[in-house]
Parts: structure tokens; C-alpha cells; sequence
């Protein structure tokens, strides 16, 4: 007779001091045996492994065969589900896998999702998570805060072995003050390759403890770069928006040549010197505690409506660009806030046929906000008609409490679209350059000059003339000439051409056509000869910079490695600006006490990838 298969779990039986026992071999636990091998059947059917599924599935056999056959034993030893829920338990127990699985997945919902700390600790949370998996012990706000203090400095090892790895370093800088604790802050972002991607991370978020001078400055930016293990030669470029004190300690600690001024905050300067509105000065401006407050409210009035129209209109007379601006601010404000103006608004769209969800509404200009005013020009005059309307049926109906104010007269809604007009171009490209993933610094020079020769020329007209020969004298002066040849004729009209890039696009094609049968004069190395022959590469097929030169690498080498200590530099400061839009999330009215340092903490886990939480 064939020995049992339950012995290929078990060694051979031994004596001990009162009776015979053997050995699991997946366990080592010792078991009793007595001429039976009863228990340590079902001993193996407890431990066995899926490896073992044979065993298990012959022994369920012979159980159920037994059964059906009127055996002595009606009852299965098959016992697969008792053990999955069994270990199912174990798993979720504190100190099991699936309990660090899903409380690492709790921690990255807290700084991904902004969540604040004490979450965990909500009746709502707690109901839903008890109903999704009861065997899972929620972790509270005390336990949740001290896990991700220890997330952070497993991350920030990591983060600062990346920066440590990285052969070139961009860096982008501001200081922001929070508009409910005015405490000031300085945020830094930092941006490299890494492989064939561009990483963007916000490092810091540091409390400023003394006035915003160039030495105190200067030292935390040495402290924080000391903090993430960054060397400072490998810093290529850090851009600011161009208050005198950062720039001046950008030079103190990483050289004269490093600093890049933010061309976003260029050209919207131009943008608002070409319509006669107020620009906003650099955050990095030394201001008194009271100017700070008075910047904060003007800034939460812009937002909340909340707009001091009489002083405007006073400091705006004899300006009719700044006074057509405030009218239609005004007008925007009253739709704003007056519940039946939106409804009627909606409705009359609705009765020409356009969906509720694909209505629109007014946008309101805010002062710290790129592009706002263009978006509410624009806005208001694909709504004008529905707008005059509204507003002069509330005059005579008179069904709103507040008074509607007047809209905007022909001749206004002329000059205003002429403003939007000159706008449209900064705002494209503005949006062209705000990228923090792919690289910018590269777009410069062309958007200029596409913003020079081929958008604002043309639209120049009798209201802005003069004012837009000013502001591009006295700012876009100060940018680097370069690229295509700008002097070339421009080409005719199409349909699918992109009316921002379409002219530099052909000169591109022009100037392909040309190279190619060009003869670089000597004295250069022949590799650098040898790309300034090629063609140049096609923006509409190649976005992203990086991917193309990446492409480059094995045939130009050298050319590759200098053009990579440029690449990563960014053209803006607009990546540091989200960090504190991301910082205002985390640190609200409703959690005034969340400290500096846990607000740093989070501003940084919330901006590493998910394959750094989870690897």
C-alpha cells in the first residue's frame, strides 16, 4: 500500500520522552502521532500553500466521495475559506501588509487631496471605511500626523538623492503672504531630468521669521539648498519675479549670472500698461505690515466683489481705458451678485437654443491673477447682447434690490474690444511659457518676437497706439534677439494655420529649405558644424524640446550635454506661484492651526509622484 501524501508535509515520526511526535515542514511545529495521520491531515490542510493546491483538492475529493458514498465521515475537512478569512484578518491587524497598504493609501489622500489631519477622525470617514472593510483600524489625527512626519523624511531622503544624481538643477522662487495669518513665506521649486522625464517638486515652503532683506533672504535659500543636499554649481538658472532684494540675493548665493527674470510677470506688466490698469508689484517688495494687510484685502475684494468702486472711478478719471475697465468690473460685480440678473442671464441663452450645462457667466478680473482681465473682456462681449439686455429690463422692472448699473454704450464696447484684442497675444502667450514640465526658457525669444511682428503690430489702433510703442519700447527691448529671420515676408492665410505661431512656423520651413545647401565656414568643432546643417526640427511635430533632444543624444554628444544645462531652466516663475495656490488649499480659515512646519510637510508630499509613495 502507497504510503499516505500527507507525509510530504511531515518528517519521519521520532521519539520523545512520552510518545512519538513529527515535524511540519512548513510550520516546524512538532505534532503527536499515533499510528493515525488523521490530525496532521488537517493540520496541512491549514498551513499547505497555494504550491500545495493538489493535496488540497485531492483531499476535498476523497472527503466528498467519502460523503456520497455513505462513509463513516459525513463532514468535509476542506477548510480553503475559513482560512482565506482568517488570514484576511491578519492582513488588516496592526503591523499586517494590508493594514501599511491602506495606511499609506490614507496618508496620500491627506496631501494629494488636501484633506485636513484629522479626517480619520469624522463620524462620515469612519462609517464609510468601517463598511468597505471592518477588519481595518482607522489610525487617528495624532498617529496620522506622526506617520507623515516620517513619510516626509523617507521621501525627502529620496527627493534629495535624485537632486544629488541630477548633473543640472532649475530653480523657481517667491515669497507669499498668507492672507489670514499674514505671515510671510518663501516657496522654491525645483525642477531636473530624470530619465526621460522632467521632474517638478516643491522643496520648500519655508516661514520667513525677520524682514524680507537680501542677507536674510540669502541665508535661507542657503539653508534650504544645504537641507536637500543641492549643489549650487549644478544650479543652472532660478527664476523670480523681480522684486531687488530676491534678485540680489539669487546673486549673492548662486552666481551673477543665475538669476532669470519671470517673462509671464513681463509681459503682463506690458499688458497692463497698454490699457492704463494697475499692475500688482513683486511679492519679494520690502512692505509694511499695513501695506501687506492693505495688498491682501484689496486682493480678496477683487475676488469676493467686495470692490471700492468710488475711489477707482476718482483715481481713474480722465483715463478712458481704466474707466471703460471699471465699468464693466462694475457690470460684472452686479451679475455677481444679484441672483435674478444670473437667471436671467442663463435663460436667455437657453432661448437661443444653447444648453444650461454650456451657458456662460461673467468672470471677474483679480489683480494677482495672469490673464484676468482678458478673460473677463472676453467673456463680457460674447455676452453683450444678453447682458444689455438683462440689465435694461431690471432698470424697468426694477425686480432687483440693488440698482443695475448701465451697459456699456457702442463706442465703450468698441475700445473694449480693442483692448481684448491687444490682450489676446500676451495671453497666449503667457500660457505658452507657463509649463513646469517641459521646458520654456526656449519658447522666449520666439514668443517676443511672434508678439512683436506678427500679433500686436497688426492690431495696433488709434486708442492704444501710442501707449503700445511705450510699453514695447521700455519692456520687450530688454529681450535677447534671435531665431528665424523675422524680416521675412509673411505667408498667406490658411484655415488650420495657428495664428500665434503660423509666421515663425514658416520661416522655419523657409529656413530648412535654405540650410540645407548652406556651407558653414570653418573654425567650429565638427560636431556643433554638423548639427547648425541640419534642418531645423518642426515645433507642431516635436512640443517638447527635451523628447527631441533626447533623439540627439547619440549623434550629437557633446552638443547634447551643453544643450541639457540649459534645457531645464524654466522661463517663469509661475510653478513657485502655484505652490502657494497649493499651500492656500492646505492652510485655511478652518485650520488656523496647522503649524509652518506640518504646512512645508505637506506642500511637499503633495508634490511628489505616486510611483514615490507607493514604490
Amino acid at each position: 500500500m502507497a504510503p499516505s501524501k500527507v507525509w510530504n508535509h511531515f518528517s519521519q515520526p521520532f521519539n520523545t520522552e512520552t510518545d512519538l511526535k513529527v515535524t511540519c515542514k512548513v510550520c516546524n511545529f512538532k505534532l503527536s502521532y499515533k499510528n493515525s495521520t488523521s490530525n496532521l491531515r488537517n493540520h496541512a490542510q491549514n498551513t499547505s500553500s497555494d504550491a500545495d493546491s493538489n493535496f488540497r483538492r485531492t483531499s476535498s475529493a476523497a472527503s466528498v466521495a467519502s460523503t456520497s458514498s455513505g462513509g463513516p465521515s459525513a463532514r468535509s475537512h476542506y477548510q480553503g475559506p475559513l482560512d482565506k478569512c482568517v488570514n484576511n484578518i491578519n492582513a488588516f491587524a496592526v503591523g499586517g501588509h494590508k493594514d501599511a497598504e491602506c495606511t499609506n493609501a490614507l496618508l496620500f489622500m491627506l496631501a494629494v487631496d488636501n484633506m485636513p489631519l484629522r479626517t480619520p477622525d469624522k463620524q462620515g470617514f469612519k462609517v464609510f471605511v468601517k463598511a468597505l472593510q471592518p477588519a481595518f483600524k482607522i489610525p487617528s489625527e495624532t498617529v496620522c500626523t506622526r506617520l507623515l512626519e516620517e513619510k516626509y523624511l523617507v521621501l525627502r531622503a529620496r527627493v534629495a538623492q535624485w537632486i544629488l544624481s541630477a548633473g543640472n538643477i532649475s530653480l523657481t522662487c517667491d515669497i507669499w503672504t498668507h492672507k489670514y495669518s499674514m505671515k510671510p513665506y518663501l516657496g522654491l521649486t525645483c525642477h531636473f531630468k530624470r530619465g526621460k522625464q522632467q521632474m517638478s517638486l516643491e522643496l520648500a515652503t519655508k516661514f520667513l521669521t525677520q524682514r524680507k532683506t537680501t542677507e536674510y533672504l540669502a541665508g535661507v535659500l542657503r539653508e534650504i539648498c544645504d537641507k536637500w543636499s543641492m549643489r549650487l554649481d549644478r544650479v543652472r538658472g532660478v527664476t523670480t519675479d523681480g522684486g531687488a532684494n530676491i534678485k540680489a540675493a539669487v546673486k549673492q548665493v548662486f552666481g551673477v549670472d543665475k538669476h532669470v527674470h519671470c517673462l509671464a510677470h513681463q509681459l503682463n506688466g506690458i499688458g497692463q500698461k497698454v490699457i492704463g490698469n494697475k499692475s500688482t508689484p513683486p511679492s519679494e517688495v520690502e512692505m509694511t505690515p499695513a501695506e501687506v494687510a492693505a495688498a491682501a484685502a484689496r486682493a480678496e475684494e477683487d475676488a469676493d466683489g467686495d470692490f471700492d468702486f468710488e475711489a477707482e472711478e476718482a483715481e481713474a478719471s480722465g483715463n478712458m481705458r481704466r474707466s471703460i475697465l471699471l465699468k464693466t468690473k462694475k457690470i460684472v460685480r452686479f451679475f455677481k451678485q444679484s441672483e435674478i440678473a444670473t437667471a436671467k442671464l442663463i435663460e436667455l441663452q437657453r432661448a437661443e437654443g444653447i444648453a444650461e450645462p454650456n451657458c456662460l457667466k461673467h468672470v471677474q478680473e483679480v489683480r494677482t491673477r495672469f490673464n484676468s482681465c482678458y478673460d473677463m473682456c472676453d467673456r463680457y462681449l460674447k455676452l453683450a447682447s444678453f447682458t444689455a439686455r438683462v440689465l435694461l429690463e431690471l432698470q424697468r422692472s426694477r425686480q432687483s434690490k440693488a440698482r443695475a448699473p448701465e451697459a456699456l454704450t457702442a463706442e465703450e464696447e468698441d475700445t473694449l474690444t480693442e483692448m481684448r484684442d491687444l490682450l489676446a497675444p500676451l495671453a497666449r502667450a503667457t500660457k505658452e511659457i507657463s509649463g513646469e514640465k517641459v521646458c520654456t526658457l526656449s519658447k522666449a525669444i520666439p514668443v517676443v518676437r511672434n508678439l512683436v511682428k506678427v500679433s500686436i503690430e497688426p492690431l495696433r489702433g488709434g486708442l492704444v497706439k501710442a501707449k503700445m510703442a511705450q510699453a514695447e519700447d521700455a519692456d520687450a527691448a530688454n529681450c535677447e534677439d534671435g531665431g528665424p529671420d523675422a524680416e521675412a515676408p509673411a505667408s498667406s492665410s490658411n484655415g488650420d494655420r495657428d495664428e500665434f505661431w503660423g509666421e515663425w512656423d514658416e520661416q522655419v520651413k523657409r529656413q530648412s529649405r535654405s540650410q540645407s545647401n548652406q556651407d558653414m565656414a570653418g573654425g567650429i568643432p565638427v560636431q556643433l558644424r554638423s548639427y547648425l546643417d541640419r534642418p531645423p526640427v518642426a515645433r507642431e511635430s516635436n512640443p517638447d524640446p527635451l523628447q527631441a533632444w533626447q533623439s540627439f543624444k547619440a549623434e550629437y554628444q557633446f552638443v547634447h550635454q551643453v544643450a541639457e544645462e540649459f534645457l531645464c531652466i524654466l522661463g517663469t516663475s509661475i510653478p513657485s506661484e502655484r505652490l502657494f495656490s497649493h499651500a492656500g488649499l492646505f492652510s485655511t480659515p478652518i485650520r488656523s492651526k496647522l503649524s509652518p512646519k506640518h504646512l512645508e510637510m505637506l506642500v511637499f508630499l503633495r508634490s511628489c509622484p505616486v510611483e514615490l509613495w507607493f514604490n
